[in-house]
């Protein structure tokens, strides 16, 4: 688990945190992407169990079921219908942990495809979290959901991104917190082979535990991608990862090179 990728502090932790996850998805359609109408069913399962940094009031079992309506207005839009109803049950109940959160999600939006240069999806409705402790404090109020891309020409993609929704918290007297983030993305194509990637994305957490509590976290990436053959590409990219807050204890900052090799056989 990426240090400063959740709302814990990173000065107690010599090592990361480390756990084993076991997951299951399951999609059922009822009609067909062209059809007038079509409904989808998602049925999710995971278990996550923390290993070392005391992380165990964190093991939990998480179940979700996810179902849309899709009705087709115009040959490339399609209106959508979404409700999602998802419970996290905590292995070990602690003094500040839940035994059980309920999350409600509501949602009603548009998705097309490739009209105007652009496709994405965007989604606006209501968001809910129930917890089982009383001396946690639900959590409820807009959500929305924003995933688009731009193409203005056949080498370069922009996509922009959006999101307003709840999270689990990685401390013991945090039952949850609100999320707003935004991204920007670039994919520029240098040659046949060789492309520019460049990502920004910064989000906003509000917590509603006694703390009065709100982190900002910054995270830039650039870097190159090239297919080196049919089956094998590279990647290089500069990483710089940035979580400020009115709580001093809780900023962060990291700097990362990655390299990475992918190879597809068909």
């Amino acid at each position: 688990e990426e240090p400063g990728s959740n709302n814990a502090q990173t000065q107690l932790d010599n090592e990361f945190n480390e756990f084993n996850r076991k997951s299951a998805r399951a999609k059922f359609y009822y009609g067909s992407t062209a059809s007038i109408g079509q409904f989808v069913l998602g049925l999710d399962h995971g278990q996550q169990r923390y290993t070392n940094n005391q992380q165990g009031f964190r093991d939990v079992d998480q179940h979700k079921a996810t179902g849309t309506f899709f009705y087709r207005m115009a040959p490339k839009t399609r209106l959508l219908l979404e409700a999602s109803v998802a419970k996290n049950d905590y292995v070990a109940v602690t003094q500040f942990t839940a035994p059980t959160t309920d999350d409600h999600l509501y949602l009603a939006g548009v998705e097309w495809e490739a009209t105007a240069i652009t496709s994405g999806t965007l989604k606006v409705g209501y968001q809910k979290k129930d917890f089982a402790d009383a001396r946690l404090i639900d959590i409820d109020g807009l959500s929305y959901f924003l995933d688009m891309a731009w193409q203005p020409n056949t080498y370069t993609t922009i996509t922009i991104g959006a999101k307003r929704t709840t999270e689990e918290s990685a401390e013991q007297d945090i039952g949850g917190f609100i999320t707003t983030g935004y991204s920007l993305g670039l994919q520029h194509a240098l040659s046949e082979r060789t492309q520019f990637n460049a990502n920004y994305t910064q989000d906003k957490s509000d917590f509603t535990s006694t703390q009065e509590r709100t982190d900002k976290r910054k995270n830039i990436t650039v870097g190159i991608a090239r297919s080196l053959r049919t089956w094998l590409d590279i990647s290089l990219n500069y990483r710089h990862l940035a979580r400020s807050s009115n709580v001093e204890i809780y900023a962060f900052s990291s700097n990362a090179v990655e390299l990475s090799l992918s190879s597809k056989f068909d």
